[in-house]
């Protein structure tokens, strides 16, 4: 048998501030057999020299490739992917760090398990992922195959769309020839999406394994053509997987809850183009959109209407009406609105309701990494503000989440607090 040995893949980008302790993590760990490819993606902060620094000191371990020019996270994976030499990959960003019994614990389970395909990992963040704890919970100590595994996903609504979360069989990638996509965001997606439709099996590592830091300047909070076409790029190839997959109900309902996903992430990121952007992001898809079935998700409604710079036009215009629906009807002459919730789905929902001059009073939200931030010039609050009545009364409650799962939780944490039901309105867009 072969011995386990691990790839651990990280890209680096101007990450300065925590990538000594991300490689630190990795280099402390009791368990010795791995290597460390280093994607260094054309840092102009002092990660490179940091990389470097590491390299020397721990040759036989750790390895720095250098991209000529900065290709992204997704092309840098691909490159670690490539040159890796494990039998499982794991992926870290730069700003993560791996627990101290992190590899030994992963190796256990993978012998324990007989060497599956895919481990879920317990992930420790900012806020601790709901996703995970189901999965302890509910499949702890069991390997699972990949029908079972994909039918409690779909019955729970439960998505995994992170690369870090998954220690990956080389063997598996390999032989499914599976790879990232070049996009600027989501590139995790439809990886992710892939890896789970093509293993047998899967095992879930009970142990905290590392822990993901969540930062406001990531890309997932940018705005602009860029993320609007990766969706775009990302619903576009899982549209290819819709007639393969027709007569595999397991996969087929899967892949509905993940285009779903997809799609609330394509209409927030369309909400918030600048009128200027949307002819620039329409000739951006125009290959893509004629060898795709996008043409029939952007603006299906508005089948009268030329050009796909006016189907996207006609989508921006879909979501407005939705949420100005819904909001009318519940909110009543004098009442303020009170967004639950912070992140990109808020960024556009509030575009929209400032754009129709409503008053809104607060936003507020559970995790502290939002705490004495702005969204679009208003203040993030926490969600402590709700223990003061005087805030509950004469207001609309909106909740911004895509997980139906998070929305139907602070749904019922309001009505605990006697917010009546017409007074909460969730959103996912």
């Amino acid at each position: 048998m072969r011995e386990l040995f691990f790839s651990i893949i990280i890209p680096v980008f101007n990450n300065q501030k925590y990538l000594k302790e991300c490689l630190s993590s990795v280099l402390n760990q009791k368990f010795k057999n791995y290597e460390i490819l280093i994607i260094d993606d054309h840092s102009s902060d002092n990660s490179k020299k940091i990389c470097k620094d590491f390299l020397i000191k721990n040759k036989n371990i750790v390895r720095l490739i250098s991209n000529p020019k900065n290709l992204g996270v997704g092309k840098s994976r691909n490159i670690g992917l490539r040159n890796s030499k494990g039998r499982y990959i794991i992926f870290l960003d730069s700003d993560d760090y791996l627990m101290d019994q992190g590899l030994i614990n992963l190796k256990r389970i993978i012998e324990k398990k007989n060497f599956p395909d895919v481990i879920l990992n317990h992930i420790s963040q900012n806020k601790e992922p709901k996703n995970n704890l189901f999965f302890l919970k509910n499949f702890q100590n069991k390997k699972i195959n990949k029908n079972n595994f994909l039918k409690v996903i779909t019955k729970n609504k439960l998505l995994i769309n992170e690369c870090w979360r998954l220690t990956i069989s080389k063997e598996l990638i390999d032989k499914k020839n599976l790879s990232f996509k070049s996009i600027q965001i989501a590139e995790d997606a439809s990886f992710i999406f892939k890896v789970l439709i093509k293993m047998n099996n899967i095992a879930v590592n009970q142990n905290k394994f590392l822990f993901h830091r969540s930062r406001l300047n990531s890309l997932k909070f940018s705005i602009g053509i860029a993320p609007a076409f990766a969706y775009l790029s990302v619903l576009s190839e899982l549209l290819n997987y819709k007639k393969k997959y027709l007569k595999d109900k397991t996969v087929s309902n899967y892949l509905k809850l993940k285009m779903s996903y997809i799609l609330s992430n394509v209409n927030i990121y369309l909400n918030l183009l600048k009128d200027n952007e949307v002819p620039k992001l329409a000739k951006k898809i125009r290959k893509i959109y004629n060898k795709s079935n996008l043409k029939g998700y952007i603006s299906a409604q508005h089948k009268s209407t030329k050009g796909i710079g006016n189907k996207i036009k006609s989508n921006i215009l879909s979501s407005e009406k939705k949420v100005i629906h819904r909001i009318d009807g519940k909110l009543k002459k004098g009442e303020s609105i009170i967004l639950y919730g912070a992140g990109i789905i808020t960024l556009s929902v509030l575009k929209i309701l400032k754009k129709q001059k409503y008053n809104i009073r607060l936003i507020l939200d559970d995790d502290p990494i939002w705490k004495g931030r702005k969204l679009s010039k208003i203040r993030v609050n926490e969600a402590i503000y709700l223990k003061n009545k005087k805030i509950i009364k004469n207001n609309l409650f909106v909740i911004c989440n895509i997980s139906s799962n998070v929305l139907n939780k602070i749904k019922n944490k309001l009505l605990k607090l006697n917010i009546k039901k017409d007074k909460i309105v969730c959103f996912d867009l």
